[in-house]
């Protein structure tokens, strides 16, 4: 009894060691079908990963070399444990010879599959790369180019707000006529970003009507000629101005500057002031603002000194704002001033002096 119960536990012994080993040798296939469908997994998906370049040195490729490794060491560990055991059969020790065998295969052809795709992910982030490298070379050579055409000053295109045309100039010999037909051309070269001295000249020409029309028309034949070049928006004004600016309008306005007084109103006098400083170009702001005040009529002058104006534009303010305190009261004493009732000797009739008087007429009437 007691030699067979050593000997029985010596068997139940060695079934649990058997039954561990076969444990052992479940999960080894278990292993190697896995990594087989992973093998197929990535075959399968390798077209995917090429639009995924940016991710190539990320965690995917990385994992699956970790976890070829670490599969390929527990193989080893379990197959040294296997021969440290002393396992008997043979027929099943090169069977899991065979099987190892397959699974190193699948690890080389893994790598070499990997290795591959690394090196197309390589070879199409190259390509990407110059793509972009010329795209980025064609967007900076387009900024280039739209800075270089881009106006002076920082003016902005109007494209989608309305801008008014200039009125026409029809050849009028007057100086203010043709000074605000050149201004309003050069605000719409502003508003319409006209840059070009050609665009300008032509667009100039084409609002000119009547006299100045056939004026131009006649000095084109001689610029086709070539007998004359007027090629430039200066160019053109200085042709303008010759023709049609009085020789002797800043004369005239000089003379009419020193006779101007302050007879009436005080704005008409300030428009008539103002009319004629346009067409004086060489009067410095104090002179102008001198010839102004002495202008006025006396009060208003002293009032003006008191406040010390120092350019034309707060005089212009100054003295309309003495017409709109002073209206009221001038109108008061010109009605006061003509009331019958004012007259201090005359008094009111009674009714008794009107009849005596209608009596003393009829009878002078009577005689």
């Amino acid at each position: 009894m007691s030699s067979s119960n050593p000997s029985g536990k010596a068997q139940r012994d060695r079934l649990v060691e058997i039954e561990e080993q076969m444990l052992y040798l479940v999960e080894v296939p278990d292993s190697i079908r896995y990594l087989e469908s992973r093998v197929e997994e990535i075959s399968e998906k390798a077209d995917t990963i090429d639009a995924v370049a940016g991710r190539v040195e990320g965690l995917p490729i990385q994992e699956l070399l970790a976890r070829v490794d670490a599969l390929e060491e527990n193989t080893n560990a379990r197959r040294t444990i296997n021969y440290e055991r002393g396992e008997s059969s043979s027929g099943f020790a090169a069977h899991m010879e065979e099987r190892v065998g397959e699974l190193d295969n699948a690890q080389k052809t893994l790598l070499e599959m990997i290795n591959g795709m690394s090196e197309d992910f390589r070879v199409t982030l190259d390509v990407v790369r110059n793509e972009i490298a010329d795209v980025n070379a064609r967007l900076s050579l387009t900024m280039r180019a739209m800075a270089s055409q881009a106006p002076a000053g920082g003016a902005i295109a109007v494209s989608k707000v309305k801008v008014p045309e200039p009125k026409p100039f029809c050849g009028v010999r007057d100086a203010k006529a043709l000074e605000n037909y050149i201004f309003d051309l050069e605000q719409y070269f502003k508003a319409t970003n006209i840059v070009t001295e050609e665009a300008k000249g032509t667009l100039a020409t084409m609002h000119l009507s009547e006299d100045a029309k056939l004026w131009w028309r006649s000095r084109y034949a001689n610029i086709q000629e070539g007998r004359c070049t007027v090629d430039t928006w200066d160019a053109l004004k200085r042709e303008l101005r010759s023709q049609f600016f009085p020789e002797n309008v800043e004369i005239l306005a000089r003379r009419k500057l020193r006779n101007l007084r302050h007879t009436g109103e005080i704005r008409e006098y300030v428009k008539q002031f103002a009319g004629l400083i346009l067409d004086i170009r060489d009067m410095s702001e104090k002179d102008k603002v001198f010839y102004f005040v002495e202008g006025l009529k006396p009060w208003a002058r002293a009032k003006l000194y008191e406040q010390r104006v120092q350019d034309l534009t707060s005089a212009y303010a100054a003295a309309e704002r003495l017409f709109d305190l002073t209206g009221d009261t001038q109108d008061v004493r010109r009605h006061k001033s003509s009331s019958p009732g004012r007259n201090r000797n005359s008094r009111p009739s009674s009714p008794k002096t009107v009849r005596r008087e209608e009596y003393t007429g009829k009878d002078r009437r009577s005689h």
